[in-house]
């Protein structure tokens, strides 16, 4: 009966070593994978930077084409008013 307890003991032992060395490979494995998190994260983050400054730059050249837009309307309605002012004096004119 003690022997069997001894033989269950070390058959215990040997398993928990076992287990100890999966342990241990498991936390090589996670050290990689925070490391690559890490990287990622730092990815993201400059991914991120590179976004909000061509957001802004995109914004800037809408705020330039809307003012552009604007001025050409602007000197739409100029041109209109010159042509109706020219078809007012030929009129007078004939």
């Amino acid at each position: 009966m003690l022997k069997q307890i001894r033989d269950g003991v070390g058959d215990l032992r040997s398993g928990l070593a076992e287990v100890r060395d999966g342990v241990a490979e498991v936390r090589v494995e996670l050290a990689g994978t925070n490391a690559r998190i890490d990287a990622l994260e730092t990815r993201m983050a400059q991914s991120e930077i590179r976004l909000a400054t061509e957001v802004v730059a995109l914004s800037q050249a809408v705020d330039r084409v809307r003012t552009l837009l604007e001025d050409r309307l602007d000197d739409h309605e100029r041109v209109a008013d010159h042509e109706r002012r020219i078809t007012l004096l030929e009129r007078r004119s004939a």
